[in-house]
């Protein structure tokens, strides 16, 4: 039985290595999570473009599901 997962995205390298690598060892990546900052226009961490995201999912045939969040509850 395949388990299924999802990637926290970043839109950075290292969430990209950890897709790939979750892909490679059996994972089925069902969708990328992101985290935006209060107004859910950019990304909590790199302030990636709410557009860049979509397209880097685009790119990966993986749909992308952002969440605003504040620094008081991001964890």
């Amino acid at each position: 039985m395949v388990k299924k997962a999802f990637v926290s995205w970043s839109g950075g390298k290292d969430c990209c290595l950890a897709c790939y690598r979750a892909a490679d060892s059996g994972l089925d990546v069902r969708f990328l999570l992101n985290m935006a900052g209060e107004d859910g226009m950019r990304s909590r961490s790199h302030g990636l473009s709410k557009e860049v995201l979509e397209m880097q999912a685009e790119a990966m045939f993986l749909p992308i599901i952002q969440r605003k969040t504040s620094w008081d509850t991001y964890e």
